[in-house]
């Protein structure tokens, strides 16, 4: 039996949070590449 794999590119992902006198004010992103890879 074969696998599948897919690569997902150029993925914005939340990684946390910006802070203003401690209240959350925005989010943090950063780009992830992602390898799927799906069957036995």
């Amino acid at each position: 039996m074969t696998s599948t794999v897919y690569w997902l590119t150029n993925v914005r992902l939340e990684t946390g949070y910006h802070y203003d006198n401690g209240t959350v004010t925005g989010t943090k992103t950063d780009l992830f590449i992602y390898k799927l890879k799906m069957g036995k």
